[in-house]
């Protein structure tokens, strides 16, 4: 080989090494936003002042929009458990992951009582173990329970508070679930990160799990669930 050749190779080389390099090192692309399976409807709030949007909030809770869409989605994931469990394999591990505040307990008297006070102030005035059940979440609960589906909370409640969450579950009407997995003390990851790595250990137990619910997109997104839905609540935001 002449030494024309060879440095002719070894040009052709540097350019294609230098051609992979620039690939690999190129930003891959954004990915999509999380997109939940079944959602409720956006709430669009306007107004010049927090008078005016918290007038808006009050007629959508108490004019009934609030509930028809609350039904709406919790009818597609009736349906789709339905679906599901028919077409289980034996021995599948089937599981549902429900959120608990505004998901299967709901704040909202306390909240609309207050002005839309936060958490910590309505813990002051009112009693915390006496919530109400979201009553379309509670027949999904004991529709998925009556198939065999193992029924698993997962919340961004500290785990401090377990009795307090579990009586209050109780008191609300939800029995025999599989398991109430909470944020360990300590912990401070957003509830995004916090709960895709409850589902995960939940699917590393056997478990498939079918359905997650919840009212954030933060209870939704980090995967380990083959179909999400996630329940309308304009009231507050947790990442």
């Amino acid at each position: 080989m002449n030494l024309r050749v060879s440095i002719q190779r070894a040009t052709v080389a540097l350019a294609f090494a230098s051609l992979l390099s620039a690939q690999a090192t190129k930003p891959s692309a954004t990915p999509p936003p999380f997109t939940p399976t079944v959602s409720a409807p956006e709430l669009h709030l306007s107004g010049d002042n927090l008078t005016d949007i918290k007038q808006q909030i009050y007629t959508y809770a108490q004019s009934g929009q609030y509930n028809r869409e609350v039904n709406q989605v919790v009818k597609a994931a009736h349906d789709w458990i339905e679906t599901r469990v028919a077409r289980a394999t034996p021995g599948e591990k089937l599981a549902a992951v429900f959120d608990i505040d505004e998901t299967s307990l709901t704040n909202l008297g306390y909240m609309l009582d207050c002005g839309l006070c936060s958490s910590a102030a309505q813990a002051k005035l009112y009693p915390t173990d006496a919530l109400r059940p979201i009553p379309a979440t509670l027949d999904l609960f004991n529709f998925a329970k009556s198939k065999g589906v193992a029924l698993f909370f997962v919340t961004g409640r500290y785990d401090t508070g377990r009795d307090l969450t579990a009586r209050t579950l109780e008191n609300a009407g939800y029995s025999d679930w599989t398991d109430l997995l909470m944020r360990p003390s300590g912990n401070s990851n957003t509830a995004a990160v916090m709960k895709s790595g409850v589902r995960a250990g939940i699917e590393k137990k056997g478990y498939k799990i079918i359905m997650n619910i919840g009212d954030q997109l933060s209870d939704l997104v980090g995967g380990y669930s083959e179909r999400t839905y996630k329940l309308p609540d304009p009231f507050y935001f947790v990442e």
